[in-house]
């Protein structure tokens, strides 16, 4: 059975946590992975979030040891979404490897990455 149909068993956590804060909404992944799913569910927050006055979203990678196409992508257009609205996007990529895999595919160049939480937290555009 595939991630994406895949059903919630019972004390499963969520595949993410949305904390939304006066000046950012904080997304982490609970399961400490992305499946297709999450990134749905991401890209979803992010659409109802560009839908008010200059969002900001930090996308917390911690515990992820794997960065999907899927997950690149989307953060690919959030940023693009959240640019045309006047918005940020910041994603947390603590594990060395995973910052590696946005590296190879020059998507630093795209997206503002940062190597812990409180950092992204505290970058002021």
């Amino acid at each position: 059975m595939s991630d994406a149909t895949q059903t919630t068993m019972p004390g499963d956590p969520p595949r993410l946590q949305i904390d939304s804060a006066e000046t950012m909404t904080h997304v982490t992944f609970p399961r400490k992975r992305v499946d297709g799913v999450a990134v749905r569910e991401l890209y979803e927050a992010a659409a109802t979030l560009s839908h008010g006055k200059e969002p900001c979203m930090l996308v917390d990678l911690t515990g992820v040891s794997h960065a999907t196409s899927g997950l690149m992508g989307i953060l690919v257009t959030i940023q693009k979404l959240f640019r045309h609205v006047g918005g940020h996007l910041h994603v947390s990529t603590p594990d060395p490897l995973v910052l590696q895999q946005f590296e190879q595919m020059n998507l630093h160049l795209v997206l503002r990455l940062f190597d812990s939480v409180e950092t992204a937290s505290q970058f002021k555009e």
